[in-house]
């Protein structure tokens, strides 16, 4: 009798411990560019379902609860920087909270210089040169050399979510996320080149979700 009730205590503990997450899906618009081309389907490089290009840039991007992932390619001959001091996230999840946003690609911050007869040293010293040149910034645009790649992420600074994401109850996670349904989320990526600013501005609009157990 005692190993009955001694299982019973931990199905019901590990029913408490259960956590539910939300999955949506997005109808995605550019907002200030229409010569610039659009496509999507269920995986165009790597994962990312969405892809945005122009003269300047092939972007693709994906949105997710708790970031947005993008990968972008220099199409130029000269550097792209990313301004990530003006880059803003709006969600009308939380309409009068501001979304403070960081990113998770700090491979810049602490670069080491290759040998010398490495590939990867010119590159190396090339990117050093610049980012001496923007010293000023407070935080530090990243830099795409010419006819190079990055991917990273941009997330919440304080661990928030721009859309409700995980709880232990189930029908309050979905209640949340019904909720959400319609609601934009808008991010401005602004772009550097020379010494001209894109402001790169895209909405993901919340198409529909799923609840899923986590794990």
């Amino acid at each position: 009798m005692k190993m009955i009730l001694i299982n019973i205590f931990f199905l019901f503990l590990l029913a408490g411990c259960t956590n539910y997450i939300s999955r949506y899906t997005f109808d995605y618009n550019r907002m200030d560019a229409p010569e610039m081309e659009y496509n999507s389907n269920s995986e165009i490089y790597a994962g990312y379902k969405h892809s945005f290009e122009d003269n300047i840039t092939k972007l693709y991007l994906d949105c997710d609860p708790y970031r947005i992932g993008i990968y972008i390619i220099n199409k130029t001959d000269y550097p792209l920087r990313i301004l990530w001091d003006s880059v803003k996230v709006f969600s009308e999840y939380n309409p009068n909270i501001p979304i403070t946003i960081t990113h998770s690609n700090k491979s810049q911050d602490d670069i080491e210089i290759p040998d010398s007869s490495s590939s990867e040293y010119s590159k190396m010293i090339q990117l050093l040169k610049l980012r001496k040149e923007d010293s000023i910034y407070v935080i530090k645009p990243t830099i795409i050399l010419p006819n190079e790649t990055l991917m990273d992420e941009i997330i919440p600074a304080k661990n928030d979510y721009w859309l409700p994401y995980e709880l232990n109850d189930k029908e309050i996670l979905k209640s949340k996320a019904e909720e959400v349904v319609g609601k934009v989320i808008q991010t401005q990526l602004p772009i550097k080149i020379e010494n001209e600013v894109k402001n790169y501005i895209f909405k993901f609009t919340v198409k529909d979700y799923q609840i899923l157990k986590k794990g």
